[in-house]
């Protein structure tokens, strides 16, 4: 960050330092750390507000925190987008709740509610 910092009109390192916030804050939330993904996820946001995945991530910690309804708003939009890699966001969006739940930050209860509103099939 600091290196970024010192450098803001660099945009060759602008995209990477991007992807690595949202990456870091995956990370949190595997870690069960919301506060810490949101601090990451609103840097990263003040750079480019654009970025798919920024928006599947803070959906994630809306889940998490038992926002549910507000996170199948944000998953329902997602739905049809790509992300980065051409891939679409429901597909990637089904895999990061399958790895939430493998690492014991997501409740199956959670993973129901999301069933019974029609959003995604999840099974884990």
């Amino acid at each position: 960050e600091d290196f970024y910092e010192a450098f803001p009109n660099n945009k060759t390192l602008h995209k990477p330092y991007l992807l690595a916030l949202n990456n870091s804050a995956w990370l949190m939330l595997c870690e069960a750390d919301t506060r810490q993904a949101r601090k990451l996820l609103a840097r990263a946001r003040q750079l480019d507000s654009d970025l798919q995945a920024l928006h599947c991530n803070e959906a994630h910690c809306d889940l998490m925190e038992g926002k549910v309804q507000k996170a199948v708003e944000q998953y329902r939009a997602l739905s049809g987008k790509k992300n980065q890699s051409n891939t679409d966001l429901r597909k990637v969006i089904q895999e990061d709740l399958k790895k939430l739940h493998a690492c014991e930050v997501l409740e199956e209860d959670i993973l129901e509610e999301l069933r019974s509103a029609g959003v995604f099939s999840v099974s884990v």
